[in-house]
Protein backbone atom coordinates (compact mmCIF):
# COMPACT_ATOMS: atom_id res chain seq x y z
CA UNK A 1 0.00 0.00 0.00
CA UNK A 2 1.33 3.15 -1.06
CA UNK A 3 1.23 6.05 1.35
CA UNK A 4 -0.92 8.80 0.96
CA UNK A 5 0.77 11.81 -0.27
CA UNK A 6 -2.01 13.56 1.97
CA UNK A 7 -0.41 11.75 5.48
CA UNK A 8 0.56 14.41 8.10
CA UNK A 9 4.31 14.24 8.12
CA UNK A 10 5.96 13.83 11.49
CA UNK A 11 7.81 17.75 12.58
CA UNK A 12 11.36 17.29 12.90
CA UNK A 13 13.00 19.61 15.57
CA UNK A 14 14.29 22.53 14.15
CA UNK A 15 17.61 24.07 15.46
CA UNK A 16 16.23 27.00 17.44
CA UNK A 17 14.27 24.25 19.06
CA UNK A 18 17.04 22.28 19.88
CA UNK A 19 18.29 25.84 21.63
CA UNK A 20 15.83 26.52 23.86
CA UNK A 21 15.88 23.29 25.01
CA UNK A 22 20.00 23.90 25.97
CA UNK A 23 19.25 27.00 27.44
CA UNK A 24 16.32 26.00 30.03
CA UNK A 25 18.85 23.28 31.05
CA UNK A 26 21.53 25.57 31.35
CA UNK A 27 19.18 27.85 32.86
CA UNK A 28 18.17 25.72 35.70
CA UNK A 29 22.03 24.46 36.44
CA UNK A 30 23.32 27.60 37.07
CA UNK A 31 20.25 28.44 39.16
CA UNK A 32 20.87 26.04 41.14
CA UNK A 33 24.14 26.88 41.53
CA UNK A 34 23.70 30.55 42.74
CA UNK A 35 20.96 29.58 44.71
CA UNK A 36 23.54 27.24 46.87
CA UNK A 37 25.95 30.04 46.88
CA UNK A 38 23.11 32.77 48.12
CA UNK A 39 22.22 29.84 50.91
CA UNK A 40 25.79 29.30 51.55
CA UNK A 41 26.48 32.75 52.55
CA UNK A 42 23.43 33.12 54.81
CA UNK A 43 25.01 30.23 56.50
CA UNK A 44 28.55 30.89 57.29
CA UNK A 45 26.80 34.56 58.34
CA UNK A 46 24.64 32.00 60.99
CA UNK A 47 27.72 30.27 61.66
CA UNK A 48 29.41 33.86 62.51
CA UNK A 49 26.99 34.76 64.66
CA UNK A 50 27.11 31.48 66.60
CA UNK A 51 30.73 31.47 67.20
CA UNK A 52 30.53 34.72 69.10
CA UNK A 53 27.84 32.77 71.18
CA UNK A 54 30.64 30.20 71.50
CA UNK A 55 33.35 32.30 72.53
CA UNK A 56 31.28 33.31 75.50
CA UNK A 57 30.24 29.85 76.29
CA UNK A 58 33.61 29.27 76.29
CA UNK A 59 34.61 31.68 79.09
CA UNK A 60 31.50 30.70 81.07
CA UNK A 61 32.90 26.86 81.40
CA UNK A 62 36.23 28.17 81.93
CA UNK A 63 34.91 30.61 84.73
CA UNK A 64 32.60 27.93 86.52
CA UNK A 65 35.66 25.34 86.15
CA UNK A 66 37.78 27.70 87.85
CA UNK A 67 35.74 27.48 90.83
CA UNK A 68 34.64 23.52 90.81
CA UNK A 69 38.40 22.31 90.77
CA UNK A 70 38.66 22.25 86.90
CA UNK A 71 36.19 19.22 87.01
CA UNK A 72 35.07 18.41 83.34
CA UNK A 73 32.75 15.61 83.39
CA UNK A 74 29.34 15.34 81.80
CA UNK A 75 27.63 16.62 84.86
CA UNK A 76 30.49 19.28 86.42
CA UNK A 77 29.73 22.70 86.40
CA UNK A 78 31.72 23.44 83.86
CA UNK A 79 29.40 21.68 81.27
CA UNK A 80 26.14 23.03 82.54
CA UNK A 81 27.78 26.57 82.34
CA UNK A 82 28.82 26.03 78.61
CA UNK A 83 25.21 24.46 77.93
CA UNK A 84 23.19 27.02 79.67
CA UNK A 85 25.56 30.16 77.31
CA UNK A 86 24.54 28.21 74.82
CA UNK A 87 20.84 28.83 74.84
CA UNK A 88 20.54 31.86 72.70
CA UNK A 89 21.10 29.91 69.58
CA UNK A 90 18.05 28.04 71.25
CA UNK A 91 16.04 30.94 70.39
CA UNK A 92 12.95 31.00 68.47
CA UNK A 93 10.35 33.82 69.29
CA UNK A 94 10.54 36.91 71.20
CA UNK A 95 13.33 37.95 74.08
CA UNK A 96 11.15 37.46 77.11
CA UNK A 97 12.16 35.05 80.19
CA UNK A 98 9.60 32.70 78.80
CA UNK A 99 11.52 31.91 76.01
CA UNK A 100 14.98 31.85 77.33
CA UNK A 101 14.16 29.44 80.13
CA UNK A 102 12.57 27.43 77.19
CA UNK A 103 16.04 28.10 74.85
CA UNK A 104 17.71 26.73 78.17
CA UNK A 105 15.36 23.56 78.18
CA UNK A 106 16.27 22.91 74.65
CA UNK A 107 19.89 23.78 74.62
CA UNK A 108 20.38 21.10 77.45
CA UNK A 109 18.64 18.31 75.68
CA UNK A 110 20.22 18.45 72.99
CA UNK A 111 23.70 19.39 74.10
CA UNK A 112 23.82 16.67 76.96
CA UNK A 113 23.85 14.17 73.33
CA UNK A 114 27.48 14.51 72.71
CA UNK A 115 26.68 17.74 70.74
CA UNK A 116 28.99 19.62 72.56
CA UNK A 117 32.37 18.76 74.55
CA UNK A 118 35.09 19.82 76.48
CA UNK A 119 38.47 19.16 76.65
CA UNK A 120 40.82 20.95 79.45
CA UNK A 121 44.38 21.97 77.79
CA UNK A 122 46.15 23.27 81.02
CA UNK A 123 46.44 21.89 83.84
CA UNK A 124 47.97 19.25 81.88
CA UNK A 125 49.23 15.40 83.10
CA UNK A 126 52.56 16.41 83.06
CA UNK A 127 51.64 19.77 85.31
CA UNK A 128 50.13 17.31 87.97
CA UNK A 129 53.33 15.46 87.81
CA UNK A 130 55.63 18.50 88.65
CA UNK A 131 53.46 20.72 90.70
CA UNK A 132 50.71 18.25 92.10
CA UNK A 133 50.28 16.92 96.06
CA UNK A 134 48.65 14.05 97.75
CA UNK A 135 46.30 14.63 100.40
CA UNK A 136 44.26 12.90 102.52
CA UNK A 137 40.47 12.04 101.38
CA UNK A 138 41.64 14.32 98.26
CA UNK A 139 42.36 13.46 94.56
CA UNK A 140 45.98 14.53 93.74
CA UNK A 141 45.58 18.42 93.24
CA UNK A 142 47.83 21.59 92.42
CA UNK A 143 48.04 24.25 95.12
CA UNK A 144 45.98 27.32 94.96
CA UNK A 145 47.39 29.49 97.81
CA UNK A 146 49.64 31.99 97.92
CA UNK A 147 50.41 31.58 94.27
CA UNK A 148 52.51 35.33 94.88
CA UNK A 149 54.90 33.60 97.51
CA UNK A 150 55.70 30.80 96.09
CA UNK A 151 58.08 29.63 94.12
CA UNK A 152 58.95 30.52 90.02
CA UNK A 153 61.00 27.86 89.32
CA UNK A 154 60.11 25.79 85.99
CA UNK A 155 60.10 22.09 86.54
CA UNK A 156 61.29 19.91 83.69
CA UNK A 157 58.62 17.48 82.76
CA UNK A 158 55.90 20.56 82.32
CA UNK A 159 57.92 23.48 81.18
CA UNK A 160 55.67 25.40 83.80
CA UNK A 161 55.76 27.10 87.11
CA UNK A 162 53.49 26.64 89.78
CA UNK A 163 51.52 29.93 88.63
CA UNK A 164 51.28 28.87 85.23
CA UNK A 165 49.70 25.22 86.21
CA UNK A 166 47.11 27.37 87.99
CA UNK A 167 45.80 28.51 85.01
CA UNK A 168 42.51 26.88 83.19
CA UNK A 169 42.77 26.46 79.71
CA UNK A 170 39.45 24.87 77.96
CA UNK A 171 38.48 24.08 74.46
CA UNK A 172 34.98 24.19 73.84
CA UNK A 173 33.33 22.42 70.69
CA UNK A 174 30.27 22.95 69.70
CA UNK A 175 28.18 20.92 66.76
CA UNK A 176 26.35 23.38 64.80
CA UNK A 177 23.22 22.19 62.91
CA UNK A 178 23.71 23.92 59.31
CA UNK A 179 20.04 25.64 58.67
CA UNK A 180 19.80 27.08 54.88
CA UNK A 181 18.70 24.39 52.60
CA UNK A 182 21.22 22.93 50.26
CA UNK A 183 24.30 24.89 51.99
CA UNK A 184 24.75 22.33 54.63
CA UNK A 185 25.54 19.34 52.19
CA UNK A 186 27.84 21.56 50.30
CA UNK A 187 29.20 22.50 53.79
CA UNK A 188 29.83 19.08 55.47
CA UNK A 189 31.68 18.26 52.07
CA UNK A 190 34.12 21.03 52.02
CA UNK A 191 34.31 20.94 55.61
CA UNK A 192 35.36 16.93 56.09
CA UNK A 193 38.25 17.33 53.72
CA UNK A 194 39.76 18.73 57.19
CA UNK A 195 37.68 17.05 59.54
CA UNK A 196 36.82 13.45 58.37
CA UNK A 197 36.76 11.73 61.37
CA UNK A 198 35.04 14.32 63.46
CA UNK A 199 32.69 13.41 66.44
CA UNK A 200 30.61 16.73 64.43
CA UNK A 201 30.37 15.72 61.12
CA UNK A 202 29.71 12.29 61.89
CA UNK A 203 26.32 13.26 63.55
CA UNK A 204 25.99 15.26 60.50
CA UNK A 205 27.10 18.98 62.03
CA UNK A 206 29.68 21.39 61.70
CA UNK A 207 32.25 21.79 64.53
CA UNK A 208 32.75 25.12 66.14
CA UNK A 209 35.36 25.28 68.51
CA UNK A 210 36.50 28.04 70.96
CA UNK A 211 38.84 28.30 73.72
CA UNK A 212 39.49 30.15 76.90
CA UNK A 213 41.76 30.69 79.63
CA UNK A 214 41.00 31.66 83.02
CA UNK A 215 43.14 32.10 86.26
CA UNK A 216 41.92 28.85 88.77
CA UNK A 217 40.06 29.78 91.94
CA UNK A 218 40.40 26.95 93.47
CA UNK A 219 42.79 23.81 93.55
CA UNK A 220 42.56 21.86 90.63
CA UNK A 221 42.14 17.97 91.04
CA UNK A 222 43.91 15.39 88.70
Amino acid sequence: MKPSLFAPRRARPTRASAMRGATLVEMSVSLLIFLMVIFAIAEVALMFKAKAVVDMAALAAARAGAVDHARAGPTSKMHMAGRTALAPLYMRTGTGSAELASAIVRAHADLIALNMSIDVLNPTAASFADHGVNAAGKPRFIPNDSLMYRSTRVKATSGQNIQDANLLKIRLTYCYEPRMPLANEFLRLALSLFNGTDMCRIRGRLPIRAEALVRMQTEAYQ
